[in-house]
């Protein structure tokens, strides 16, 4: 067949030219295509005949397949009968396991049965050992309760008795201490009839008051600080109480006692005795900083070569930590005092008294403490809590440590004390007495003379120097009464003599002088002049 276009006789060799063949060439596979789906259409007619089932009145129809007649009708009846046996097979098979289960669950119900059986016998004989347990429990827990607060009570008698028997042992130790230590008062008459009270330690060592340490001779002055600060480091360790400005009392290589500043103490390190030699002193501290790079700490000494006022003159360094050694010193009492519940020690004029603080602690005030506790022992427990409470009863001496769990002194019973104390700081305290000090070596030079002490004065004598204008000295007059009556001008304009305290203390004021003519002189030594007579 030739192509209308192209003119070409289109064959299975030749390629396709244009569309006409192109179109020519598709048109037996078309037509192939048409018939297999005509044939499938057929085909599925019949199947869904056979599958849906042919009614009575459906003709009956047959086919050829592969030369072999097959009747549609006899298909379609023989299909319906295997689906129905199908059908058949699968409920039987459910029936089966609906049985099996069913029979399963007929034997787990009779083993529950069985358990459940089981269980609440155990549970009624539980029960029975229930009640027979709790019949007559509410008594026994009554009697058991009771035995066992009675030996509470028996336990906290014991503990107040074992504390109480501490608490006299202590105030024995300490009382044994200070009656060794030569720890006294002495009572005195003075010419205006008052009665002052004196403290001596070591039986002859006078104790001087803060505010007179410019009146003591060194020698004296050192060596009763010594003894009080030993006396008063081995109270606090019969107290079991660490002091806040650590004490280091004389042992080996370290001949004196010294006292350390409360930020200061208690490093637990080697401190170089602060007398030594520069050469000892530069292999100690060598010795002691290979191991510890820190700076040491410096005591604060409380022993002097010579008088407070020439030192102060010549080294005012050594005499400001002299000062501030013996202020913590008395600070460390007061604080132990305030600790034992003494009252009082809310300025500085309540530390100066050494002796009289250190007497009162160990000696004065706890004997009458001790005794109303231990008489009333058997009424009134000594908890320190229930003596906190307790506020009119007063503190046992030696209630508080540091070294026993009760009554010990870090809780918070303990800080109450302290509490509200006005000189929980000494920085204070030694500033004042510092000025203090400071002002009356200052006044030293001024001597009250009579009127008698000037009847001897001859031509020979030195004459006074009237300081009142400090411009110019009084001429001397041969008349001894001219010199008198210039002396009382000059007593009449001089300041009165500066204190520290707020009021006078009982048997602690000066002296006033009393009739005649008296004044205040700045007087050149007679002593010096002697001397430099002599050597001349």
């Amino acid at each position: 067949m030739d192509c209308e276009i192209c003119g070409n006789l289109f064959s299975e060799r030749r390629k396709c030219l244009c569309v006409t063949c192109a179109r020519s060439a598709v048109y037996p596979l078309r037509l192939e295509q048409v018939n297999m789906l005509l044939e499938k259409e057929s085909m599925a007619r019949r199947v869904e005949a056979v599958m849906g089932g042919m009614g009575k009145d459906s003709p009956r129809e047959t086919m050829a397949l592969s030369g072999v007649m097959i009747d549609t009708f006899e298909c379609a009846k023989a299909h319906e009968m295997e689906y129905t046996n199908s059908d058949a097979t699968a409920i039987t098979e459910r029936l089966n396991q609906i049985t099996e289960k069913a029979q399963q669950l007929r034997l787990d119900i009779e083993a529950y049965k069985k358990t459940i059986a089981e269980k609440k016998k155990a549970l009624a004989q539980r029960r029975s050992d229930y009640n027979s347990a709790i019949f007559g429990l509410e008594g026994r827990n009554t009697r058991e309760l009771e035995e066992i607060q009675s030996g509470i009570r028996r336990i906290n008698r014991r503990r107040d008795q074992k504390l109480l028997e501490i608490v006299t042992g202590r105030y024995q130790l300490c009382k044994e201490a200070a009656i060794f230590a030569g720890l006294k008062r002495v009572k005195k008459k003075r010419e205006d009839g008052a009665i002052r009270e004196y403290y001596k330690i070591g039986n002859t060592l006078p104790i001087f008051d803060l505010r007179e340490l410019h009146t003591a001779k060194p020698h004296e002055l050192s060596a009763s600080l010594t003894q009080i600060a030993c006396l008063t480091a081995r109270a606090a360790t019969y107290l079991g109480l660490r002091l806040p400005a650590e004490i280091t009392v004389p042992h080996k290589s370290y001949p004196l006692a010294t006292i350390f500043s409360p930020n200061s103490s208690y490093t637990f390190r080697d401190v170089v005795f602060p007398s030594l030699t520069p050469s000892q002193s530069a292999r100690s501290l060598s010795a002691s900083q290979s191991q510890d790079q820190r700076p040491l700490p410096h005591p604060r000494t409380l022993f002097i070569n010579t008088t407070l006022a020439k030192l102060m003159k010549d080294d005012p360094p050594a005499s400001s930590i002299f000062i501030e050694g013996v202020t913590l010193l008395a600070w460390d009492i007061a604080w132990l005092c305030k600790v034992q519940g003494m009252s009082g020690f809310n300025s500085e004029e309540d530390i100066c008294p050494l002796g009289r603080n250190l007497w009162n602690l160990l000696i004065g005030e706890v004997k009458s403490s001790i005794t109303t506790k231990g008489e009333s022992r058997g009424d009134v427990a000594i908890t320190p809590a229930k003596a906190a409470v307790e506020t009119s009863a007063p503190l046992l001496f030696g209630q508080y440590s540091h070294s026993t769990t009760v009554g010990f002194f870090g809780a918070a019973d303990g800080k109450d004390l302290l509490r509200n104390w006005k000189l929980s700081s000494p920085a204070r305290s030694v500033d004042k007495i510092k000025d203090h000090l400071k002002s009356e070596i200052q006044k030293a030079e001024w001597e009250l003379l009579d009127e008698k002490e000037w009847d001897g004065l001859g031509a020979d004598e030195e004459e006074p120097v009237m300081v009142h204008d400090g411009k110019s000295k009084p001429a001397r007059n041969e008349n001894t009464g001219s010199t008198a009556k210039a002396v009382e001008s000059v007593r009449k304009e001089a300041p009165r003599r500066p204190s520290i305290r707020n009021g006078s203390e009982s048997g602690k004021s000066t002296p006033a002088r009393t009739g005649g003519a008296n004044g205040w002189t700045n007087v050149r030594s007679r002593n010096s002049e002697a001397g430099r007579t002599a050597k001349e």
